[in-house]
C-alpha cells in the first residue's frame, strides 16, 4: 500500500540506567511528520515493566519500568520502528469548499 510513496523505515533504540529502587522509562521519539509502527523493550533481571509500556503518540513509543534491586543500577532497552513518510507537507494546507447550490 505504499507503492508510489516515499515511505521509508526508520528505527531508534534507547538505553537508559534505572537506579535501584526506582522507577524509570525510556521514550525513542522520532520527529514530528513519522508515525510509529511498532517497538518493545529489552530489560535487565529486575525490571518490571509497566503495563502502560507502548505507544504513546504518533511519534512515540514509551516503557515504563521499576527496578526492585535494591542495590544496583539496571538498563532498560526500548526501541521504536517508525514510518518517515517523505514528500508529504509538515504542515498540510486545507482548501475550503464551496458548493453552487443552483
Amino acid at each position: 500500500c505504499l507503492s508510489g510513496s516515499d515511505g521509508k523505515i526508520k528505527e531508534i533504540l534507547e538505553s537508559v540506567s534505572i537506579p535501584p529502587s526506582s522507577p524509570g522509562y525510556a521514550f525513542p521519539t522520532f520527529p514530528s511528520g513519522s508515525l510509529v509502527t511498532a517497538g518493545g523493550f529489552a530489560a535487565q533481571e529486575n525490571l518490571l515493566i509497566d503495563s502502560s509500556s507502548g505507544p504513546y503518540s504518533g511519534n512515540e513509543w514509551h516503557v515504563y519500568v521499576k527496578n526492585t534491586h535494591t542495590s544496583d543500577d539496571k538498563t532498560l532497552f526500548a526501541y521504536a520502528v517508525c514510518l518517515a513518510l517523505q514528500g508529504l507537507p509538515q504542515n498540510p494546507i486545507y482548501l475550503p469548499i464551496i458548493l453552487d447550490t443552483e
